[in-house]
């Protein structure tokens, strides 16, 4: 019974979510051969930026006792603006990178 809460049961005490997370992160890395690749994980973090950025900002927000349900609003509302602004510009020049930050600013 002790060799059990020592070894077995030590397993079964983690949660579900880290077994399957690396049950996946095994599978995936024998079937693909790029998956552990530094490549990937570039294009992983990436992709999930902004909406790790959101996930922070909502994160301080539940904090200090409030709930916004429109910050997924503002961020499409932003991104559409910005976009839309750029195609009318449609500047090719130096000063485009900071006209993008700036429209990107701009909805702040």
């Amino acid at each position: 019974m002790t060799a059990f809460r020592n070894g077995l049961g030590r397993v079964l005490i983690v949660p579900p979510i880290w077994l399957i997370l690396g049950a996946c992160l095994i599978f995936f890395s024998l079937s693909a051969d790029n998956f552990l690749a530094i490549g990937n994980f570039t294009n992983i973090l990436i992709q999930t930026s902004t909406i790790g950025l959101i996930a922070l900002g909502m994160t301080v927000v539940m904090i200090n006792g409030n709930i916004d349900l429109s910050v997924g609003a503002v961020v499409a509302l932003a991104a559409r603006m910005r976009f839309r602004r750029i195609r009318m510009l449609s500047i090719v020049s130096p000063f485009s990178p900071w006209m993008r930050m700036l429209t990107a600013y701009s909805w702040r």
